[in-house]
This record gives structure tokens, sequence and C-alpha cells, in this order.
């Protein structure tokens, strides 16, 4: 696990316990300022399950989340189904969105770091580029083209 801190600071770590303190908000991941006791963190070389390369070269993969129909973590939705993590990528970045998720048979979620994509726990068993990520499941993303 690696991590970003404050005003550039890097922190590395083998551990699964830098969640210990909860999750910030305002957090400007790859901004020259993180913000005030807060970081970023990526597990180096995480990949989304299920995409075997299939998934997007420049967005990291944040994990597999839950999520709720009238309580949506990411509140934009792309219309229609069936769209890749590519495409949803694209569309979430014409909108200046910096997250984005795939959910279920390929709906596509968008917001930004103000929109709290943990909020109804972690999930397992995501399949992130498959026909069917899942019920009530999400796999979400940070679009690595936003700061470019």
């Amino acid at each position: 696990v690696f991590a970003r801190e404050f005003k550039g600071q890097c922190f590395c770590g083998n551990g699964s316990d830098y969640a210990k303190h909860g999750v910030a908000m305002g957090c400007d991941c790859c901004g020259d300022n993180v913000g005030a006791s807060r970081f970023c963190a990526w597990e180096a070389g995480a990949s989304a399950p299920g995409c075997d390369g299939s998934g997007s070269d420049h967005s990291a993969f944040l994990g597999c989340y839950a999520n709720r129909k009238n309580d949506r973590a990411l509140p934009v939705q792309v219309p229609g189904k069936g769209h890749t993590v590519m495409e949803c990528e694209q569309a979430c970045e014409a909108m200046g969105m910096s997250r984005f998720a795939r959910e279920w048979k390929g709906q596509c979620f968008c917001g930004n770091e103000s929109h709290d994509y943990t909020k109804h726990g972690r999930e397992t068993g995501c399949d992130c580029c498959g026909d069917n990520v899942g019920g009530n499941k999400m796999c979400v993303y940070v679009n690595g083209n936003m700061n470019r």
C-alpha cells in the first residue's frame, strides 16, 4: 500500500490498517496539497477483479463497494446499461466527474471527491469487467485522465 499526504509526502506499508482513522472527505489526491491530516491510499498493482487487462490503463481501481438503489454512493447515473469500464470512464470524464463505478449489468455512476463511495461498506465477489458486476455492488475507480 502506498499513500500521498499533505503536500506530496509519500508513505508505504504492507498492512491494511490505513483506514483505522476512517474515511476523510475533500482530499485532492493528485493535486499539490492532498489536505491537512488526510491521505490518499492505493494498493500497488491492484487490478479490478475479472478485468484481466480489459479495464482501464490509467484509472486506479479503488475497490468493490456496496451500493443502494435509493441512496446511491455516486449520484450521477449515465443512461443505459452494458457500459464497459472505458465507456463509463469516458462518460464521467466528459461530465467533469473524477470518480466512476460500474454496477450490476454495466450501469455507470459518476461522482467527485465529495461523494463517499464507501458509505455502504466494502463488498466482495465483484466481477468488475464482466457482464454482471453483481447486484448492489459497484467497482469504483478514480479517473486518471482528470489531472493530466
